[in-house]
Formats: structure tokens, sequence, C-alpha cells
């Protein structure tokens, strides 16, 4: 029997004004939350039609504001006015507060504007490969997205929290948090090394995880990352003896080294234009190799795979009648939650109507809860088995370790392929390594199930089943236990059991062909897909906890890199009658206009916007802002480029404009600003190495997690966890002997690998 939806009866108050406050409140009313948007009702962007689906908006009023914070369960805000309104400390303890400050004042230059900012500070602009070098106009808003959807699964855990406790907290997820997660692939950092060179061509370092172009003049992405892979493709394409060149010699990580990319990627290249992307995609397929082509973002949402995994949903707004957007990232298997609706312009709101959701109880008049939870996040108790690989499914792992849950690492003896290449997604596990192959070790993993909360895996759809290993064999020993699943186009449709890869995906969507505009499809930086699947996980499983709270019983999530990349494409992939055409790049992309672009300083890279010229003329920039395009960007150029970025910074602010430094891999490494912030932090390595990389992605205000997230070497908790099983020391001792389990104390080994 089927559920109520999992965030059904938390009432949630949006008095967001930015798109990853937007989203974040859209996510939360999927999942079946009862949502009152406070502002004004006109549309200001296309992506609005989607981002207040399944919400009331109200026009914001004194009373409106009063009426609904009085019965709400989540208040949602973006900027500082908010709390002239109220102060959300008076409305009692069981208000989750979620803050999701934009932190850069250019949010007034509008969400384009903001974004590039935001991105050129943080270092995403700095870090996208591109021929020149120089940092890049990042089309696709990906920095807000993932502060969208994150601050949703912070909210989430903190319902969960308050399941337990009767108490809300105050959860903070600020820009800079949604910046450094859609970041983090290329977030391991070492502190005394200079900034990355990103002049590699806007294919990436990687030749072989990159785009290609076929003799038909179209474009296909080759995502042969792993050695199995790599020579099954380079046999497809008929120069197997890549592999074992001496430069290679057998060794996959070879291929990103400065000395083999050019003549790689030429052979690559050379093989590719021998054929017809049909032709390619066809024969790689067939060999199992991950590929896909490069598509065109209006044609996403009528894929017929995206169709058939609920990704084509179609409302009718109020405003500009039908239209097309995606859907819901996240599947339940009980807890099913409504199909979205559009937006309801309401003139007035009185307050809500019907039962809320009952949380535990507590004192009203001290505040304190039945069962106190603090210094160790809001999901302390929650154990979780991740069998994931890769990237995906252990960063799911890793952030629901960041949220104070036991994380334990299930891997073969042999460990993670993906482990020297992964470090940052595998931080905050615990380890075990089981032969699950064997009857042994599955039964072994059936026991540790009847211990545990949740259980993650990103396998191709088939393989749980085939290991013994599906919900369904799960729940036989847990009822209770959520079965978390990442493939990467679903489990049905055309080609539901196709493997999947970050970068297919960004082929397939358009991301690419976005943001190479009328030039070559560009391969992002951003590892959009795989980490928004990592997060859209960890939401649906902190929902599925919470549903389990009002239930008893656990089910089945679930989420996919194409569903996913329709959630980080939400904006583009809106559609409608008269809307606009979407942002798209260009070559080395430096901006969409001479008024708002990067320039080159004396001393680095400023990234420049003004509403006009006129701004430009009173910073000192520009002579005579009636100068056609071309010739304006060269004068605002020469200008720039005899200041430094703090002079141009201080000029255009002082005019009415807006500028910020792009940042660079090395700047970010030694910013003391973060590292104080908790938004950075350090690690030291075994043999004393320092590295720097992401803190806290956010901050709980009664339930801060007060623990650091390691990193663990395989095998290394085995026996601890076993024990913890319950197993006996004899039974241990006969699982060692037998290779069914691996335990070892061996440190592990992590070091940069800039392989994108």
């Amino acid at each position: 029997m089927n559920a109520a939806a999992p965030l059904a009866g938390v009432r949630v108050l949006d008095a967001t004004t930015t798109v990853a406050g937007m989203t974040a409140t859209m996510l939360l009313g999927d999942l079946g939350a009862e949502v009152v948007r406070w502002a004004e009702p006109e549309l200001l962007a296309p992506g609005e039609v989607m981002w207040d689906r399944n919400k009331r908006v109200v026009p914001p009023s004194q009373r409106a504001f009063t009426a609904a914070l009085a019965g709400c369960d989540v208040l949602v805000t973006t900027a500082e006015e908010t709390g002239e309104l109220v102060d959300p400390g008076s409305c009692g303890p069981r208000l989750v507060h979620l803050e999701m400050p934009p932190v850069l004042a250019s949010v007034t230059a509008g969400p384009r504007a903001y974004e590039a900012m935001l991105l050129a500070e943080m270092g995403v602009a700095g870090r996208q490969s591109s021929h020149s070098g120089a940092p890049v106009d990042v089309v696709v808003p990906f920095a807000s997205y993932m502060q969208g959807i994150w601050a949703a699964t912070a909210a989430a855990a903190a319902l969960v929290e308050r399941d337990r406790s009767g108490l809300g907290q105050h959860v903070l997820v600020d820009a800079r948090h949604g910046a450094l997660a859609a970041a983090t692939t290329t977030l391991l950092l070492d502190p005394a090394a200079p900034a990355s060179n990103t002049a590699v061509g806007p294919h990436g370092p990687t030749p072989n995880y990159a785009p290609y172009l076929c003799s038909d003049g179209h474009w296909t992405f080759l995502a042969a990352l792993s050695p199995k892979f790599q020579r099954a493709a380079f046999a497809v394409l008929g120069i197997p003896e890549v592999m074992d060149d001496p430069r290679i010699a057998g060794d996959g990580s070879r291929f990103f080294h400065p000395d083999n990319q050019h003549w790689v990627r030429a052979r690559i290249a050379a093989a590719f234009r021998t054929g017809s992307r049909e032709h390619w995609l066809g024969a790689l397929t067939a060999a199992g190799v991950p590929c896909g082509p490069v598509g065109e973002v209006e044609d996403w949402l009528q894929h017929p795979q995206m169709v058939a995994i609920g990704q084509h949903v179609e409302v009718t707004d109020p405003e500009v009648g039908p239209a097309t957007m995606p859907g819901v990232p996240v599947t339940f298997s009980r807890s099913l939650p409504p199909a979205p609706v559009a937006r309801e312009l309401a003139p007035s709101f009185d307050g809500w109507h019907g039962p809320g959701r009952e949380v535990a109880a507590a004192d009203e008049a001290t505040g304190a809860a039945v069962a106190p939870v603090t210094g160790s996040g809001p999901l302390a108790g929650v154990r979780v088995l991740d069998l994931g690989t890769v990237v995906a499914g252990p960063f799911a792992g890793s952030l629901l370790a960041d949220l104070g849950a036991d994380v334990i690492k299930v891997e073969p003896l042999d460990g993670d392929p993906f482990r020297p290449m992964g470090a940052l997604y595998n931080r905050g596990h615990r380890a075990i390594a089981i032969d699950l192959r064997s009857d042994a070790g599955r039964e072994t993993l059936l026991r540790m199930v009847e211990h545990a909360d949740v259980v993650l895996d990103n396998f191709r759809p088939g393989v749980r089943e085939k290991l013994g290993i599906d919900h369904a064999s799960l729940e036989l020993r847990n009822p209770a236990v959520i079965s978390a699943s990442i493939t990467g186009f679903g489990t049905v449709g055309p080609i539901g059991g196709n493997p999947g890869f970050d970068p297919v995906l960004q082929a397939m969507s358009g991301m690419m062909s976005l943001q190479g505009g009328a030039a070559e499809p560009v391969f992002h930086t951003v590892a959009a897909n795989d980490l928004s699947a990592g997060v859209a996980t960890t939401l649906a499983v902190c929902a599925a906890l919470l549903a389990r709270a009002t239930s008893g019983i656990g089910q089945q999530v679930s989420t996919s890199l194409a569903a996913v990349s329709a959630y980080m494409l939400c904006g583009e992939l809106v559609a409608y009658e008269g809307r606009g055409p979407v942002p798209r790049g260009g070559r080395d992309h430096p901006g969409p206009d001479p008024l708002s672009r990067f320039y080159a300083a004396s001393d680095g890279w400023v990234r420049v916007h003004a509403a006009d010229a006129a701004v430009l003329v009173r910073a000192g920039l520009l002579t005579d802002p009636g100068l056609p395009a071309e010739a304006l960007a060269g004068e605002v150029a020469a200008a720039v480029s005899a200041l430094s970025c703090d002079a141009v910074v201080r000029a255009l602010h002082g005019a009415g404009g807006h500028g910020v430094r792009a940042r660079t891999s090395a700047d970010l490494a030694n910013d003391p600003a973060l590292l104080a912030s908790a938004h950075l932090e350090s690690v030291v390595r075994s043999d004393g190495k320092r590295f720097v990389l992401p803190g806290k992605r956010a901050r709980f205000s009664r339930t801060e997690r007060d623990h650091e997230l390691t990193f663990c070497g395989l095998g290394e908790h085995t026996e601890v966890v076993l024990r913890e099983t319950g197993l006996a020391p004899e039974e241990i001792e006969q699982l060692r002997a037998d290779g069914t389990v691996l335990a070892s104390s061996a440190p592990f080994w992590f070091d940069i690998a800039a392989y994108r």
C-alpha cells in the first residue's frame, strides 16, 4: 500500500529571492510539503514557471507573512530584509529556519551576472578548461542549482532530527556552500602548488574522456575512463596499440599527463573522423563502452528515455499557459509524491488549513526536548551501508556522513577502482571489504543490513538482483531498511540499462553545446550530473527517513544521472510559447557582452558587470559610451589591463557597477577566510603533506557535526564493523581465512588526480 508523500504535512514558508532559494522550496514542494511563497506574482525569469510549481504565490504583506509563519514548519529566507519583518527565534522551538544568503552584493545585478560573480570568486570559472586558460563564464547556473538541492537536503535532515527531539533549529547553506559543492571534483587542493593549468582546450585534459567530431559533422562523447573501457574503445577505434605504447604502458592514469594529452587526442580524433556518429555510437555501445551523442538542450525532454522516466512534465501556468518542464529528480517506491502542478497565484493568505505534521513532544516554555541530540549532526544514529563506486554513490555516502550518519563503505576485496582518483567522495566513511559474489559474503552483508537504516548503491540495473541484494531481499531481513539506488538512465525506457557517466549526460542533455554555442562543445569541469545525483540521493534518503518515522517501514528510493541532468538544467529546459532564447556561450566564453564579461587586469582577471556604458565611464574604464561593441570592449580591456584587480573592483563599485576578482585554485587553497568559516578545511596525509578540501557543507545551530571526516583504507574497519554486527571472533576469523573478507590496517594514500 502506498503511503502519503514523504513530506506530507510539512508546511514551508518561502520568503526567497534567488534562484537557489526558489529551487530549494520547489523541491520540498515536489516531495509533498505545502509551500506558500511570499512574493510578487510577476514572472521575472522563465525558470520561475517551474521553480514556483506546487506553491501558492501570495503578494507580500506583513499580515500574510505573519499568518504563514505562525503555522509553518520550515521558513526559508535568502534576503536580510526578511529579518525586519519577524525574528524567527520568537516563533517557538519547532521551527526549522533555513537561511540561504547569496553572500555577494552583486545579486542586485540579476541572476546571470550574480552567478558569474559567484563562480569567479569561488574559483569555478578559473578552473574551467579552455584554449586560452582564461576564466570562462559558465552559462548554466550550476552553483545556484546545487545550493538549492543541497539546502533542501539540509532542511530535510533537520526535520528528521526534529521528529526525534521535537526541536527545530537554524540551518545555514549559503552561496559559497553551493559553489564549493558544485566544484567538489576539483577541490582536493595543494596549498603549496601553483594554480592549475587550464589551457588544455575545452575538452579537458583527458583525451579518452572527451568529445570528438565524426565524419558527418556530429560530435560524440567518449567516456573511456577506466582501463577496461580504454582497451575496448581503442580496439573499436582501430588503434589498440595506444594502450601499450611505452608512454602509456597500460596505465590509464597516464593519459591525462601533459606529455601524453596531445598525441593521444590526435590519434583518437583521426579515428573518429573515419566514420559517422551513428556508426561509432553503435560500435562503441556494442563493445560496452560508455558514450553518447552531443545533443541540444531544446531536444532533451523529448528524448524517449526522458519521457519514460517521468522527466517530461506538462502543466498549464496561470500566466504563460501550457508549459513543459522537468519532473521530480527522485522517486519513491511507497511514499509517492504528487505529480507536479502549476503555481497558484493566490490573492491572499489567511492561514494554514488542515492538520500539519506532528512531532515528538517538547516543553514549549523551555524548549527542552524529550531526546535532545547535539554535537554530532542531524542524522546522528543513522547507519548507512554504502556499496557505491566511482563518484555519485560514494559522494552520497560522504554527504550523509557530513550530516552525522555512520557510513560504512562496503567494497570488493580489491577495492573501489576509483579510490585513487576519488578520495574526496569517500571521505567520512568507515571501510569493510567483502566478496559479495560468494554466499558467505552475501550472507555477511545481509546480517549487516539487519542493523542498518540505509543501503546505497550505484550499480547498473540488474546487478543488485544478480547479487541477491535487491530491495526485496534486503527488506526480508529488515522491513525498515531504506535502499537508495543511482543509475545512469533509470531502469525503464529504451536505454534504461546503459551505463551512465557524468559527461555522457552533459553531452546528451545539451550542457556541452549550450556552453560552446556556435563553437565546439565544452566539457564542463564541474561534474554537474555526478555530484547532483549524490545530493539528490541524500535528499531522497532524508525524505524517506522522515516518512519512515510515521509509517515504520522502509522503501526504495532512486535517481539517475539522466533525471538530475534535467534538474541541473531546469531553468533552461522550461518551454512555453513566447519564451525567449536560452543563453548560450561560445569559444572560451568571456561573458554575454562587453558590459558583462571577464577582463584581464595587471595581476589577474576580473569579472565586470555594468547596467549600461555610463557606469564604465564613471568608473574611468571608458571614454565614449556610444562606441560599437567591439571597440567598447577593446577600450575597456586596455583600461583594465593597466590596473590591478582590486583597483578595477573599487572603481566599479564606486560607479554603481559590480566586479569581483576571478580566483584560482591556489587562491582558494590559501584563503584564510574560507578556512576560518569552515567552508574549506585542512587535512594531513600520513606523510605529513597538507591538503585543503571542502569543509562543512551546511551549518546547524543545535546539531552541528563536531567530529572530523577522515579517510579510510581498504578493509580498515572490517573487524570492528563485523563485531558490531554481532559476529563472533571465530566467525570473523573464518571469513578471513576463506577469503570472504579483507581486514587491513594500511592507511589510505590519497593524492590529487587532475583528470578533468
